[in-house]
C-alpha cells in the first residue's frame, strides 16, 4: 500500500507539472487567442500529452517504455499495428484518450450547464481523472510493482 501511495504521489507531481502546461496554454489560447475553450483544450492536451507520457514511464514507474533504441521500437510499431495495440504506449494512450474524453465533457458540463467558470471546471475535472486514470495506468499497463 505505501508503494501505491509513493507511485501515487509521483504520478500527482508529474501530473501537476504537465496540467500546469495544459491549463496555461488553455488560458493563454482562450483568453488571448480568443479560441473557444473546447478547442484550446484540445490543442492544449495534444502539447502536453507526450511530456506527460515520457515522464510517467521514466519517474512514476521507473519503466523504459519505449524499451531499446526508440527509432528501432517506432518502426517496428509503425508496421506492425497489432504490436502497437499490445504495446504499453497503445495502451497508455488508450487511457487517457478516455480521461481526456471523460474531462472535456466535464468541462463542458460544469462550464455552460453548471456555470464554473472554464478554469476551475477544468481543475476539478482533471483531479477526478487523474484518480481514475492513475488507477488503470497502474494496474492494467504498468503493472502490479
Amino acid at each position: 500500500m505505501v508503494v501505491v501511495l509513493k507511485r501515487f504521489g509521483k504520478y500527482v507531481t508529474v501530473g501537476l507539472l504537465a496540467a500546469s502546461s495544459y491549463w496555461g496554454m488553455l488560458y493563454i489560447l482562450t483568453e488571448y487567442v480568443h479560441i473557444w475553450y473546447m478547442i484550446s483544450a484540445v490543442v492544449s492536451t495534444v502539447v502536453t500529452s507526450p511530456l506527460a507520457f515520457a515522464l510517467h514511464s521514466l519517474w512514476t514507474w521507473k519503466k523504459n517504455t519505449i524499451g531499446g533504441s526508440i527509432t528501432n521500437k517506432v518502426v517496428r510499431l509503425w508496421h506492425n499495428p497489432m504490436l502497437l495495440m499490445k504495446s504499453q504506449l497503445a495502451k497508455y494512450y488508450i487511457v487517457g484518450a478516455g480521461g481526456v474524453l471523460l474531462e472535456w465533457v466535464m468541462l463542458f458540463i460544469y462550464t455552460d450547464f453548471v456555470g464554473v467558470w472554464y478554469m476551475v471546471s477544468a481543475f476539478i475535472a482533471a483531479v477526478i481523472v487523474w484518480v481514475i486514470t492513475f488507477i488503470l495506468r497502474d494496474r492494467w499497463i504498468m503493472g502490479k510493482q
